[in-house]
């Protein structure tokens, strides 16, 4: 984990906030640095991976970590007391070579659906902006998911019925008094980028690339956590009803909330990937003319998440963001 994050961490512990329960599912580029976060803070925290060297070594930075793999284990394996009053995070991606749709939605609404049953508190989907397909211009927080990739159809699938469950606890439970203790989020993620990740790393090494005016959507990995613990941290003060003011301000409706995240600039393709080749010593990417009077392609809108997460971003640039 980096200094900053670290020291992010410290600062929340120092606050002697209330301790909370953690569980990623997919420790993996983005979910093992997000459970060292946690862990950090002084949180119990747990989590999956398929890779045995990494659980051993999560497990020897107090990282619960149990092997676990979407296609070939049922999620009945993974203890229910894993679940248990714990606020879960799902981040496990496709994939890009063994991708299979049907299977894939299918077993992450085992998942939704397990640690529904299992007393969960909140439940975190990871999604993706892939859910707008082929949207022009600015995408915000409520624009139509218009799919156009089998990835981006299954995260809409995913999305609506993790909605439908958030929407369907808050009718069962009336007046009862665990009301509105599950909750239910999406974070849809622009493409990702930190250490030892970066498109201009394959970019470089191409040439013909198109629609070089559109224009770049990336988030930083430290961003990013930092978004999906103010999203966790919304729905405990939720869940505590801690002051009228949160009460009235929170961005959770109906027990759910899906919001889009990305830097807040969004240089063109071959303005951004040209500088960055230039910044690396790299061979410059080639791009095909494009002799558009007007950049079309979409631009993601994270002011709203900003704002109403009370963020701050410390990549608010993709310029920010070679390392």
């Amino acid at each position: 984990m980096s200094r900053k994050l670290r020291a992010l961490a410290t600062s929340i512990l120092s606050l002697k906030v209330k301790m909370h329960k953690y569980l990623i599912i997919g420790l993996g580029w983005l979910g093992g640095p997000l459970a060292l976060y946690f862990k950090s803070a002084g949180h119990t925290v747990a989590g999956t991976t398929r890779n045995a060297e990494k659980a051993n070594l999560l497990e020897s930075k107090g990282i619960h970590t149990v092997l676990f793999d979407l296609y070939e284990n049922n999620i009945s394996d993974l203890p229910h007391a894993l679940f248990e009053d714990a606020y879960v995070v799902i981040n496990i991606p496709p994939g890009r070579t063994n991708f299979e749709p049907t299977l894939f939605i299918e077993r992450i609404q085992h998942i939704f659906n397990y640690a529904h049953q299992h007393s969960a508190m909140h439940i975190c989907f990871i999604s993706s902006t892939s859910v707008f397909g082929e949207l022009e211009g600015q995408v915000t927080n409520n624009s139509p998911l218009t799919p156009n990739t089998a990835s981006g159809s299954a995260h809409v699938e995913l999305e609506l019925y993790l909605k439908d469950l958030a929407s369907a606890y808050d009718v069962a439970v009336g007046a009862d008094i665990r009301r509105n203790v599950l909750s239910c989020s999406v974070l849809r993620l622009a493409g990702l980028v930190g250490k030892d990740r970066h498109p201009i790393n394959t970019l470089s090494q191409k040439s013909n690339i198109a629609l070089g005016k559109n224009p770049v959507n990336l988030v930083h990995q430290e961003d990013v956590i930092q978004v999906i613990s103010a999203v966790l941290r919304c729905s405990q003060d939720k869940e505590n009803k801690k002051g009228s003011a949160m009460a009235t301000s929170s961005p959770f409706e109906n027990n759910f909330y899906a919001a889009n995240f990305c830097s807040v600039e969004h240089p063109s393709r071959e303005q951004y990937y040209t500088w960055c080749a230039k910044q690396k010593g790299m061979r410059l990417p080639e791009f095909s003319p494009d002799i558009r009077e007007t950049a079309n392609g979409k631009w993601i809108d994270a002011e709203s998440t900003i704002k109403q997460l009370g963020l701050k971003l410390r990549y608010p640039s993709p310029y920010h963001m070679l390392e």
